[in-house]
């Protein structure tokens, strides 16, 4: 049984000394601690990090988009526009012709 304390105080190595000996109190470093999450934890970074690099460049700006989206409005607009005027040529054209200057007071004045 050799105390790991005395080793270090007198500079012997654990390699130097007889192979199966228990060594006792011996202080682990960080390293030797937490060595597995250290690792994961730079792997898990690394990754995550690479997987933005590679989403960045799969990622293909569509300068294009706005131009069909204001296509796309435009088309609809046009399409409401001519089911609005095939709505109003259905209906008799004294509702929908104004007088210049005189409006009716009640709603029966329209039908004349």
């Amino acid at each position: 049984m050799v105390d790991w304390r005395q080793l270090r105080r007198w500079g012997i190595s654990e390699t130097q000394i007889p192979p199966g000996s228990v060594v006792r109190y011996k202080e682990f470093s960080v390293w030797e601690l937490y060595k597995w999450r250290i690792v994961g934890a730079i792997s898990l970074h690394r990754s995550s990090g690479a997987g933005y690099r590679v989403a960045a460049l799969l990622h293909k700006p569509n300068g294009d988009k706005p131009k069909r989206e204001a296509l796309g409005f435009a088309q609809l607009a046009e399409s409401a526009h001519q089911h609005l005027n095939e709505i109003v040529a259905k209906v008799p054209g004294v509702v929908w012709e104004a007088r210049a200057g005189s409006r009716p007071s009640h709603p029966e004045n329209y039908l004349r």
